[in-house]
């Protein structure tokens, strides 16, 4: 659908066995219960989505561009992963997840925030959306930001100005507004971080010849709010919304509540849509399947 220059930068990652990779998966890995469900939405070509698989039972991953999924078919093929097209605001795949991912997502489309509410109505009770993207504070941009060094960053981060228009960056957030959307669309935040530098990418690539560029990338952990990405984990929350003042006279009345915590619910999904497989799932090259129950 967009060719190369989609590809290069979709991907801006690189490397999957790159620290940079390993540290965002290990952040995911954590919420994704073992022979549990899982959604990925954006999944590009597919190469954080087979680490999903080697944890999930079922993994479907969901991608507008043809060209990243016919990638992700040749490279990242599993027989628990189905890829599918679909615009990503309006998926409707017939069945609910334990966890939605949103790689490097929010920041391209339009209305975050339904997005994010979208998300939200895909999860099983007690399921999770995590989501990663670049950091709108982080240091980095805000030496950018300086008179001058606006082109200079961009050019030195590589992004390709033949990137097809729709694929940069429509907005980026700090990390208090996505908790903010978040916690509209019904979810509330359980885990929070920073990953990447904390030095624009110009400086890391020159710092580099001298120090081991992982220890660099290291260093996004140490201020989550200035690292160049965030990561965010919440959970469905289904306790009933009460002013804060009552909220606080029924906690102290009851104790601590029953929030949903980590857990994650089996059996069937209760409130979901019709059936319990995802339609038309792409295995393989030019070939469309029904998701197995």
């Amino acid at each position: 659908m967009f060719g190369p220059a989609y590809l290069r930068a979709a991907h801006p990652f690189g490397d999957p066995a790159s620290l940079l990779e390993r540290q965002r998966a290990g952040f995911v890995l954590r919420f994704v219960p073992p022979g549990g469900t899982m959604l990925d939405l954006g999944c590009g070509d597919g190469s954080l989505t087979r680490r999903w698989a080697e944890r999930a039972r079922r993994v479907v991953a969901v991608d507008l561009s043809l060209d990243c999924l016919a990638l992700a078919v040749r490279r990242n093929a599993h027989p628990a992963i189905g890829y599918v097209c679909a615009p990503l605001e309006h998926v409707a795949l017939g069945t609910r997840f334990d966890v939605v991912f949103l790689g490097e997502v929010v920041e391209h489309v339009f209305d975050a925030p339904a997005l994010l509410r979208r998300a939200a109505g895909l999860l099983r009770p007690g399921g999770t959306v995590v989501l990663t993207t670049p950091n709108a504070t982080s240091l980095a941009r805000r030496i950018a930001a300086l008179p001058g060094l606006r082109q200079l960053y961009r050019r030195w981060r590589g992004r390709d100005p033949r990137a097809p228009v729709g694929h940069e960056h429509v907005a980026e957030y700090p990390l208090a507004a996505l908790e903010a959307m978040l916690g509209d669309a019904g979810l509330r935040v359980v885990a929070r971080g920073g990953y990447g530098g904390l030095i624009p990418t110009f400086v890391e690539r020159w710092l580099a010849r001298v120090v081991p560029r992982d220890y660099i990338l290291l260093t996004g952990a140490l201020a989550p709010r200035l690292a160049a990405h965030v990561w965010i984990a919440a959970h469905l929350d289904l306790s009933p919304r009460l002013p804060p003042r009552r909220a606080d006279r029924e906690t102290r009345r009851h104790g601590a509540g029953t929030g949903t915590g980590s857990g994650h619910t089996g059996g069937h999904d209760e409130g979901s849509a019709k059936g319990t497989g995802v339609p038309s799932a792409v295995n393989s090259l030019g070939r469309r399947e029904e998701w197995p129950r």
